[in-house]
């Protein structure tokens, strides 16, 4: 290669040296972050970036869904009379796959984590795509125990159609943790604390083959609300892991809405 003139292409640098943000769920301390309110949470909104389908307003900016994930807010779709950027957004057909995958060092499970029964996109949490992994760890004793680490890819859409000559569709990548105990037989339940407004808690039920995914209120809700009344608001809806791909809608012969997931598998015809 030098003797043609060119040089040996440079290594990039590892991702360590990456800076990612930090979500506000995982901080230990609130500040200001961007115009919004200074105290935030996962799955707390900036109020005038929630409202502004609602009034008719100019659509959200890529850089207000940066500054939204930036304070944690994994959950958050647009009004349902809005359009949305990452409307074209499927899950790969590889991923047709439902229930749990289970084996003598552990349970895995991959899908879209979303509000069964749900028609209105618009109530939907964000289009998202995760996997599951949980490893029966040993300590030092010799008691097992099971560790579930989470790893969710979502797309934060804006209130407009997608744009390929102006990219309005940004993805992101939120990964997570629980120490799962079984409360009764075949139900695996752990939760994940935050100083934000809600904990979140992974239920892994072994009986009927289903990933849960719901939310309770945190210590500091309250506080939160009386400093500024209805800054955490209602608690998210339950969300369940559904196969999103597009082997359910051919299933159905098309006859279902554009985006449709349910609970079958490639082994089902």
């Amino acid at each position: 290669m030098a003797g043609l003139g060119q040089t040996r292409p440079r290594r990039p640098p590892p991702w360590l040296a990456y800076a990612r943000p930090v979500l506000l769920s995982k901080r230990t301390h609130f500040g200001p972050v961007g115009s919004c309110h200074r105290l935030m949470g996962r799955w707390l909104m900036c109020h005038d970036w929630q409202a502004t389908c609602a009034r008719g307003g100019a659509a959200m900016s890529i850089r207000d869904a940066f500054i939204a994930s930036l304070l944690g807010i994994v959950g958050y779709t647009s009004a349902a009379a809005c359009a949305n950027s990452c409307a074209n957004v499927d899950v790969m057909g590889s991923f047709d796959q439902s229930g749990l995958r289970e084996s003598e060092f552990g349970i895995y499970a991959a899908g879209t984590f979303r509000i069964a029964g749900e028609g209105d996109e618009g109530k939907q949490p964000l289009f998202n795509l995760a996997t599951i992994n949980c490893e029966k760890q040993l300590d030092d004793v010799g008691k097992a125990s099971l560790e579930c680490k989470v790893m969710k890819a979502v797309v934060w859409a804006t209130s407009d159609k997608p744009d390929t000559d102006k990219p309005n569709c940004s993805l992101d990548l939120d990964s997570s943790a629980y120490s799962m105990k079984e409360l009764q037989k075949g139900v695996l339940t752990g939760i994940e604390t935050s100083t934000g407004c809600s904990n979140t808690i992974l239920t892994i039920d072994r009986n009927t083959q289903r990933v849960y995914m719901s939310f309770t209120r945190t210590k500091y809700a309250d506080n939160f609300d009386k400093i500024r009344p209805g800054t955490c608001g209602m608690l998210p809806r339950t969300q369940v892991l559904m196969n999103c791909t597009g082997w359910p809608r051919i299933r159905k012969q098309g006859r279902t809405p554009p985006r449709y997931c349910d609970f079958s598998s490639s082994s089902d015809k």
